[in-house]
């Protein structure tokens, strides 16, 4: 059965998106940390923003360390980010909370300085790390929604990938 309407009008469209939206999408987008890191998976990349200890995604850090310490589940996952969020000592703040052998084994990062843990984690060789300039992180990651699958791991690990624009990300 075709519908037809005038998208023309801005009532008509937005009921007509309404009621052909699926029902996934009409269920609540706000969830607790705790079911958000269960739906990680082994292997996963997760990312965290944040700049210093502002926009710090706290409790999802704190739960994804409690979730894998109970069931040492997800494992080997990557880390991204474009400035390690965190007190910039040992404390379990920020992405200290992520410094566990055996969650993490790739991290990909621009500033390490504020979460020693993770530091660590790299000197000690127990992850493979890199270090990447904090604008190209943050250019792809802002714009790797709007990209095609895979094209930040094209952009960044490519010949260009200095030269990285949003276009390119």
């Amino acid at each position: 059965m075709v519908t037809e309407c005038s998208l023309a009008d801005p009532n008509n469209l937005i009921s007509f998106l309404k009621q052909h939206q699926p029902y996934a999408a009409k269920r609540s987008k706000v969830v607790s940390a705790e079911d958000a890191v269960r739906v990680i998976q082994n292997g996963d990349t997760v990312v965290f923003g944040g700049f210093g200890a502002i926009g710090v995604a706290e409790e999802v850090a704190a739960a994804l360390e409690t979730y894998y310490l109970q069931t040492r589940h997800p494992r080997d996952l990557t880390l991204m980010f474009a400035v390690a969020t965190g007190p910039a000592n040992d404390s379990p703040k920020g992405l200290n909370h992520l410094a566990h052998k055996g969650l993490l084994r790739r991290i990909i990062g621009g500033h390490w300085g504020l979460a020693p843990g993770i530091q660590r984690l790299a000197v000690e060789n127990e992850v493979v790390a890199y270090n990447l300039p904090q604008g190209i992180i943050s250019i792809c990651t802002a714009m790797s929604p709007r990209a095609r699958r895979g094209s930040f791991r094209r952009s960044v690990w490519g010949p260009s990938w200095t030269r990285a624009t949003a276009a390119e990300c």
